[in-house]
C-alpha cells in the first residue's frame, strides 16, 4: 500500500520521539483517515511494540497484549506465565524500560476504545502507570482511536483520566484536494474533482477506486456491487460505532435528500426536534456530520439559523444514492 502526504503528521511525531524523557501522544480522527498506516510508517526501523485492540473480552486482550509484548523483548519466560490483571504486564514493560534506557521505545495502543471499552478503569490505571512510573523512563506512548467522543471521555476532556499527561494530540483529518492526486495519477482535473467528490479525501476509499476506469465503472463494480467493501462501508461503521442505528440512518437519510434544518428533519421524520438533538450530536462527534451557520451570527452554536450537513463525502452520496434504492440493488 502506497503511502501520501501526511508529512506534517510524521514531523510531529518525530519531534516527541526526540524529546528527552517520556512523551506522550494522543492520536484520533474518524475511521479509514489512515492513521495506522501513518503509525506504522513512523515505527519503521524504530524500537517500537505495537499493539491493535479489538472488541474482545478483557482477559482476550490482555492475553494478546501479553504475546506482543513477550515477542517484542523476546522472553520465553512472560509467554510461559499466566497474567491476570494488567498491572503485571505495566510492571513487566516498566522494568524492560528501566534495563533499556539509552534506547528509545515506542509503545502504540492503537484501537484505544476497546480497551477502554472493556475495562472502564483502564485509562485510569494507564494513567496511574504513566504518573508513577513511565513518564521519567526513555518511552514515547501512543494511544490511537477512531471512536472520538471516547478519546475525549477518556484522554482529552478536563474530566478525563489522562488529561493533561498527553505532551501533543493529533486529530488526523481527511486529506485535502491537492492531496487526493497521488491516488488519481491518470486522471485529468474534471476527473479529479469527480472522484474526490464521491471518496472526499478518505484514503482507503480512493484506494478501492480502479484508477484507470471512469466515474460511473467504478460506482458500478466498486459501490453497486453487493460484494465489495464500499456497498455497505457506512452500514459496518454506524453499527460498530453506535447502538439502535435506525434513528441514525433515516436522519443521514432525511439529509441527503436535502432537508438541513432541525425543524426540517424533525418533520420528515415525524419527531419532535429535542428526540433527535442528542442523536445529531453524537453524528458531529463521529466526524460524519456538521452544523454550519451563517458567519455574521454571533453565537453560531445557539444561532436558529444552522443547518446539518453530511460531512464525509462519501457517505453524502451513499445515502443520497445508494441506501434508498437497496431493495432495488438486491
Amino acid at each position: 500500500m502506497q503511502f501520501v502526504n501526511r508529512t506534517e503528521e510524521l514531523a510531529s511525531l518525530e519531534s516527541e520521539y526526540r524529546r528527552k524523557g517520556g512523551s506522550f501522544v494522543v492520536m484520533y480522527g474518524r475511521r479509514r483517515t489512515g492513521k495506522t498506516t501513518l503509525i506504522r510508517k513512523f515505527i519503521e526501523n524504530k524500537h517500537a511494540l505495537y499493539f491493535l485492540a479489538d472488541k474482545q473480552l478483557e482477559q482476550q486482550q490482555q492475553h494478546q497484549f501479553k504475546e506482543q509484548l513477550a515477542s517484542f523483548t523476546n522472553d520465553k519466560l512472560l509467554q510461559s506465565l499466566k497474567i491476570n490483571h494488567w498491572d503485571q504486564l505495566f510492571n513487566f514493560l516498566d522494568q524492560y524500560a528501566a534495563k533499556h534506557k539509552g534506547k528509545k521505545m515506542v509503545v502504540v495502543l492503537d484501537e484505544f476504545q476497546y480497551l477502554a471499552g472493556s475495562n472502564p478503569a483502564f485509562a485510569s490505571m494507564l494513567q496511574r502507570y504513566w504518573d508513577n512510573q513511565l513518564q521519567t523512563k526513555n518511552i514515547m506512548l501512543v494511544i490511537c482511536g477512531s471512536l472520538i467522543s471516547m478519546m475525549w471521555k477518556h484522554a482529552l476532556s478536563y474530566n478525563a483520566p489522562l488529561f493533561g499527561r498527553r505532551t501533543a494530540q493529533m486529530h488526523i483529518h481527511p486529506f485535502r484536494y491537492e492531496h487526493v492526486f497521488p491516488f488519481l495519477k491518470e486522471k485529468n482535473e474534471i476527473e479529479k474533482l469527480e472522484f474526490y467528490g464521491l471518496c472526499g479525501g478518505i484514503p482507503r476509499y480512493l484506494l478501492e477506486m480502479h484508477p484507470s476506469k471512469s466515474l460511473m465503472q467504478n460506482i458500478r463494480e466498486q459501490i453497486l456491487d453487493r460484494n465489495k467493501m464500499l456497498f455497505s462501508e457506512p452500514r459496518f461503521i454506524l453499527n460498530d460505532e453506535l447502538t439502535e442505528t435506525s434513528t441514525y440512518f433515516s436522519i443521514l437519510q432525511t439529509i441527503a435528500a436535502g432537508n438541513h434544518k432541525i425543524g426540517n428533519i424533525s418533520a420528515a421524520l415525524g419527531l419532535p426536534n429535542n428526540s433527535i438533538t442528542s442523536h445529531l450530536d453524537r453524528l458531529r462527534e463521529l466526524d460524519l456530520v456538521e452544523r454550519t451557520a451563517p458567519v455574521t451570527e454571533r453565537y453560531p452554536e445557539k444561532s436558529r439559523k444552522g443547518l446539518y450537513v453530511i460531512k464525509d463525502f462519501y457517505f453524502r452520496f451513499w445515502f443520497r444514492y445508494i441506501f434508498p434504492f437497496l431493495s432495488e440493488i438486491e
